[in-house]
């Protein structure tokens, strides 16, 4: 059993902070499924004000506004949002105390050691700052990784398709409010998206208050993850008028030469990709939930590199399991350090 590191006795403490926000929900999902055995998690959101009631685990738990003081008192902490109070709850990294950033904004312009890939981060110490890899570098690195490792990547081009729910319950509640709303011919909010998304698509650069830089750091991450010394991949998001699942749209030229079936080879063993069967839909439509991504057709594209069409139907579980299993890890080396 894990224990608080302050005296060797009791459950070690886990706080959520930004609780309320979609990271934040795949955070409590992916602790309460897969957990830190002997831990205590505390939610916490990061504006002052009153607590919110919410759940964890199916039981009712209250969303607490975040103190620097008492965040401070968890040995891991979850970052899972971007403002002035995160920041400082950020600084407090260090020996004995680990911080997971959800967003990639406190690892500075290099980042921190990156959590993502399969096989977890290589790291020493309990303590410091991780900075864990965005939903979408981790499906990219997961369809990249064993093409690469098969017949080299001279580069690769991605159209990610994303879906209201990358946006949170807002995204969500923003969609289905200006589809009902347009089919009234009424006016349609717009707070979220910036503009009508219904009937619609928005191409990242066009959405006013998402992450800044994404693409770009979705790129960065994915070279870090597969080892490159250079990026080899270009992307484009854009925004769709679906509530749930990623399309992925990805062109790969090889430095030597394959074929279809030679390329679809190399996901067989692969944890993170199946090849989806005759019988599988192709679509983000009922794309099942679970954090694998599904490669749904491969193909020649007459010019000596191949398409691959792949749906993700819930690709942000990946990044919470994964910071998970890295705090899980922390805790555990820090109870065999207790028993020395």
């Amino acid at each position: 059993m894990a224990r608080n590191e302050a005296d060797g006795s009791g459950p070690a403490r886990v706080a959520v902070v930004g609780a309320a926000t979609a990271a934040g929900a795949l955070v409590r999902d992916a602790l309460a499924a897969y957990g830190v055995p002997g831990a205590r998690v505390d939610l916490f959101g990061t504006a002052a004000g009153e607590a919110v009631l919410s759940e964890y685990a199916g039981e009712a738990r209250l969303i607490q506004p975040a103190d620097r003081d008492e965040v401070g008192r968890h040995r891991i902490v979850f970052l899972c949002e971007v403002s002035k109070p995160a920041a400082a709850i950020a600084a407090l990294a260090g020996p004995g105390r680990l911080v997971l950033d959800m967003t990639g904004a406190y690892g500075g312009p290099d980042g921190g050691p990156l959590v993502g890939s399969s096989a977890g981060p290589d790291r020493e110490g309990d303590g410091g700052l991780l900075q864990v890899a965005h939903p979408l570098s981790i499906v990219l690195a997961d369809l990249l990784g064993p093409v690469d490792r098969a017949f080299g990547l001279c580069g690769a081009t991605a159209v990610v398709l994303r879906p209201a729910a990358d946006f949170g319950e807002a995204g969500i509640e923003e969609l289905r409010e200006q589809t009902l709303r347009l089919l009234r011919f009424e006016r349609t909010p717009r707070d979220v998206f910036g503009g009508q998304l219904a009937f619609n698509a928005i191409p990242q650069a066009r959405l006013p208050g998402d992450e800044p830089g994404l693409e770009r750091r979705i790129a960065v991450e994915v070279a870090s993850l597969l080892g490159w010394p250079e990026e080899r991949l270009a992307l484009r998001c854009v925004a769709i008028p679906v509530f749930h699942g990623h399309a992925i749209s990805l062109r790969l030229d090889l430095a030597s030469a394959s074929t279809v079936d030679g390329v679809r080879s190399v996901f067989g063993a692969n944890c993170g990709v199946r090849l989806a069967g005759a019988g599988s839909k192709w679509t983000p439509l009922g794309a099942p939930e679970d954090r694998r991504t599904d490669v749904c057709e491969i193909s020649e594209d007459g010019l000596g590199g191949y398409w691959i069409w792949a749906i993700a139907g819930a690709a942000g579980r990946a990044s919470a399991e994964r910071a998970v299993s890295a705090a899980a890890a922390v805790l555990d080396m820090g109870a065999t350090e207790g028993k020395r």
